[in-house]
């Protein structure tokens, strides 16, 4: 496995590849059906993102999205979202439910606590607070 960012604004994180693409399946499975245009945008653009390989996510890059206050306001409620959707879970996703969905190669060896999740989620909340 590699590594990649996320951008938001000025400010980047660096993160597990797998850990991003997971990131990409909490927002786009947090709420299903966007409620705005906004919101519809964001899912397109999430939907858009592409695993490259090892280390290379595509599209990756928030600043892409987010050029007007509608899309900060509509990131911030997916990733809120995205929050609740992991609570939900307790402190684990099952590895059943994990290998249901195309990871591009990511092989999952057992339950995978949400708070791993939970900490990129919080992360960028935060960055999108200081700096979105």
């Amino acid at each position: 496995m590699g590594h990649d960012y996320i951008d938001i604004g000025t400010q980047s994180a660096r993160y597990n590849d797998a850990d991003i693409w997971m990131l990409r399946h909490i927002l786009l499975h947090a709420t299903p059906n966007p409620c705005d245009e906004a919101s519809a945008e964001l899912y397109r653009y999430l939907g858009n993102w592409q695993w490259a390989g090892p280390g290379i996510i595509i599209g990756s890059d928030f600043n892409n999205y987010l050029k007007c206050k509608e899309h900060k306001v509509a990131l911030h409620r997916l990733l809120e979202q995205g929050a609740q959707w992991l609570d939900e879970w307790g402190e684990s996703i099952p590895k059943k439910y994990l290998d249901q969905f195309d990871h591009t190669g990511v092989v999952y060896l057992g339950d995978q606590p949400t708070s791993k999740y939970r900490k990129i989620v919080l992360d960028c909340l935060r960055m999108l607070r200081e700096d979105g």
